[in-house]
């Protein structure tokens, strides 16, 4: 499990299956989501 912290807040997912891009019924991100939640992480996008 990965934890990125922003100003506004903490996202935590998958690494493994995010990057890999599976996307199954525990809610695991996609390649994209992890993309996204990486920008999001380092202030690059504010919002999804």
């Amino acid at each position: 499990l990965m934890t990125l912290q922003n100003a506004s807040g903490t996202v935590s997912f998958d690494a493994v299956k995010g990057f890999a891009g599976d996307v199954d019924t525990s809610g695991s991100v996609s390649s994209i989501d992890a993309l996204k939640i990486m920008q999001y992480a380092s202030g690059i996008i504010t919002e999804f």
